[in-house]
């Protein structure tokens, strides 16, 4: 007899030593034997026994056709037939499946995909999806499905230059997740994915409700930029702990998009050719960053309050790196990068050129203060239709950028911008005769070691290089040059005051300052109630500022012949003022 549990080699000889018969790996009746069928079909006519218990088919419909698969027969399963690695044989009416050996990976092939780029297999692909953790999108093929649903721990894999186009007379995604609010999706990974929208299809993936999500070097292309709103590589809504990396998208709507999602991580990619935004994080996504980023081609729409990259309502927001190119669209409203109601912002590095905006922050309603801050830092922006850098929100560092070819003023600070500094920027090069290199309305700003003026086009005498009309401002230690009409260096605007450092450095051919716009200096009529801020300018020393709040009405001036050290004030006797001297 022969052991079970022991293969053998048999070799016959005749008398004269010849071999006549030699096999190997021969088992006894008990042991495994396994039978192979062309086709899922033909195993469906074959049941298993307890020696025939596992089964080989060489293809889905034929041999050959990739849908290949390995089987074992479990006598007792009652499982559903999923079409792929369950199947109950046709004459089976009770127990008894065949099982794939490895029931949690499987190939869209394995479940009847046809791959051919005319049939849909939206049907094979659901059946693989929900039957298996990691489906596999293999082989040269395009595949036409849409609105796949995928499962907690699911991975989708694609290689060997695999895509997803849509299906006839479909719409929407390739893959959608789909939580609730209190039950949300987890672990989502697709890895290679591509999709080729032929101006139909929405996207890769669609996620609501999800956490732990990563789309791994995924692409879309030719998504229908102007007819179908929601094409984009992939749209995530309240979802957390998100990362795409290395992604790219063409021809779209967007590049990606995140709605009230948390914790965010778009690292790398590139975006091109999109008639809205690049990367967009809308509506109180928060903790999101965009690192290394490039955007090519954005908002060709043309309209207002778009964003290569863009941070719409949320905090905690990071550009790092990031390389932002030629918008097609040139509204004051759209930046290169665009921050919109949104706090604690952080830019560094990177390129911007060809953009309307270079950096732009738009803040509206009422915020406490402790939220308005941000930095904007190494950036380098190179040709813009309005302002290099625009802020309206406060508390902001704008820091070692270099800004060149603004068609409008360098970097521009508005009236609620208070409380913020622009240091060691290098602004040059402005193209419009009024623009300006450094312009600030907002009130306790420090404009301190800039470069600016070089060759700037500026307007002559009337328009300075650094501009201030807010209040309590400090100008110091920047640097004046000029090759063109730019020589005016500061003014402080009617109604601004600002201290003017010593150590400011003049070129050749530079004014050094014109205060209050060419006004009388020191002379104003007080608004009664109210702090009104003139500047003592004196005879040749750096003026002091000063702050006057009239109790009634009068008429109040500092004397023209004041000195470093006294300062008179003329005022009815009858009139109380408050003076602060700094």
């Amino acid at each position: 007899f022969l052991d079970d549990a022991v293969s053998y080699r048999i070799i016959l000889k005749n008398s004269a030593g010849v071999t006549q018969f030699d096999k190997d790996r021969i088992a006894s009746l008990g042991s495994t034997q396994v039978q192979s069928f062309n086709s899922i079909a033909a195993l469906r006519l074959r049941s298993g026994t307890t020696i025939a218990n596992a089964a080989k088919t060489l293809g889905y419909y034929a041999a050959g056709d990739g849908g290949g698969n390995s089987f074992y027969w479990d006598g007792t399963s009652t499982a559903t037939d999923n079409a792929g690695t369950v199947i109950k044989p046709t004459s089976v009416s009770g127990a008894g499946r065949w099982l794939a050996d490895y029931p949690n990976v499987c190939n869209l092939k394995q479940f009847g995909a046809k791959y051919d780029g005319s049939s849909n297999d939206t049907t094979y692909a659901i059946a693989a999806a929900a039957a298996c953790k990691r489906v596999y999108v293999t082989g040269n093929h395009t595949y036409l499905f849409d609105n796949v649903p995928i499962f907690d721990d699911s991975e989708i894999v694609f290689n060997g230059g695999a895509k997803v186009g849509l299906r006839s007379g479909g719409s929407g995604f390739a893959f959608v997740s789909t939580g609730t609010i209190g039950t949300h999706k987890n672990r989502i990974r697709i890895k290679n994915g591509r999709i080729d929208g032929s101006n139909t299809l929405l996207g890769l993936l669609s996620a609501t409700y999800t956490d732990d999500i990563k789309l791994i070097r995924c692409r879309a292309d030719n998504l229908g930029a102007t007819t179908i709103l929601q094409g984009q590589l992939a749209g995530f809504s309240n979802c957390s702990d998100v990362l795409v990396d290395n992604g790219y998208c063409k021809t779209a709507l967007y590049g990606v998009s995140f709605t009230s999602c948390t914790d965010v991580l778009v690292q790398g990619g590139v975006y091109k050719s999109l008639a809205r935004d690049g990367v967009l994080f809308y509506n109180n996504t928060t903790s999101c960053k965009a690192i290394g980023v490039h955007v090519d081609g954005y908002n060709s729409l043309a309209e207002n309050g778009r964003a290569g990259i863009h941070f719409y309502g949320g905090y905690d927001g990071v550009a790092n790196g990031c390389t932002v190119l030629n918008s097609t669209g040139t509204t004051s409203d759209t930046g290169g990068i665009r921050f919109r109601d949104f706090y604690n912002f952080s830019v560094s590095g990177g390129i911007i050129k060809n953009a309307s905006v270079g950096v732009l922050t738009n803040h509206i309603g009422d915020f406490t203060a402790t939220k308005e801050y941000g930095s904007i830092c190494g950036l380098t922006i190179d040709t813009t239709v309005y302002e290099g850098i625009y802020i309206t929100a406060g508390r902001v560092v704008i820091n070692g950028n270099t800004i060149r070819n603004t068609t409008k003023d360098g970097i521009l600070l508005g009236t609620s911008a208070s409380n913020s500094t622009i240091s060691n920027n290098t602004i040059h090069d402005t193209v419009n005769t009024t623009a300006r290199a450094i312009i600030c309305a907002a009130n306790y700003c420090t404009i301190q070691g800039n470069v600016c003026g070089i060759d700037n086009a500026l307007g002559g005498s009337n328009v300075p290089q650094i501009g201030y009309s807010g209040l309590f401002g400090t100008i110091d230690g920047n640097s004046f040059s000029t090759t063109s009409a730019a020589t005016l260096a500061i003014r402080i605007y009617s109604g601004g005051s600002a201290k003017i450092g010593a150590n400011n450095i003049y070129g050749a051919g530079i004014t050094t300052e014109l205060v209050n716009n060419g006004t009388e200096i020191g002379l104003l009529t007080p608004t009664v109630g109210v702090t009104n801020t003139v500047i003592a300018h004196g005879l040749g020393y750096i003026p002091n500022n000063i702050s006057i709040t009239p109790f009634a009405d009068a008429r109040v001036w500092i004397s023209a012949g004041a000195d470093t050290t006294n300062i008179n004030l003329t005022a009815s006797a009858s009139v109380l003022c408050q003076v602060r001297v700094w």
